[in-house]
């Protein structure tokens, strides 16, 4: 994959978090539709600053945002924590930028005790269900969202 994977905050710099702004657009046309809200970077890090339960990456390669991942560090008394979301570029898809940043926010969340991950998908999206069971995961749920749990 060759990228580098960075912490999302203030000092991301302008050009890279309009970049993934537009892979987030992406996402939210794609997966989640036009009508539901899906936070931008600037309001994701203004949530999450601050925030030990939160963990904000993205990957870039050659000053091209590739990808980001919002995790949420929450869930201590089950020894879980939650990818509430993930958004890879169309083009870099299949390149291991997903696994990479998944495995990013895996290593800070195993830091705290945290070894259980939970994502969640949309129904009707399989290369979103292929991507988890590809990294280990099981379908633990399903509803109006696929939930997928990987550890215990």
């Amino acid at each position: 994959m060759n990228a580098v994977i960075r912490r999302l905050d203030d000092d991301t710099p302008e050009p890279v978090r309009r970049q993934l702004d537009r892979i987030l657009d992406e996402s939210r046309a794609a997966l989640v539709g036009p009508d539901e809200h899906l936070a931008l970077v600037d309001e994701r890090i203004g949530e999450a600053a601050g925030d030990p339960e939160r963990g904000l990456y993205y990957a870039i390669k050659d000053g091209l945002a590739l990808g980001l991942i919002d995790a949420h560090y929450y869930r201590p008394d089950s020894g879980a924590f939650t990818v509430a979301h993930l958004a890879v570029n169309v083009g870099a898809r299949g390149q291991g930028v997903g696994r990479a940043l998944v495995e990013v926010v895996a290593a800070a969340a195993q830091d705290l005790g945290l070894l259980a991950l939970y994502a969640a998908t949309r129904p009707g999206h399989p290369s979103a269900d292929a991507f988890w069971e590809a990294l280990g995961c099981t379908l633990d749920e399903e509803g109006p969202t696929r939930v997928y749990r990987r550890g215990d």
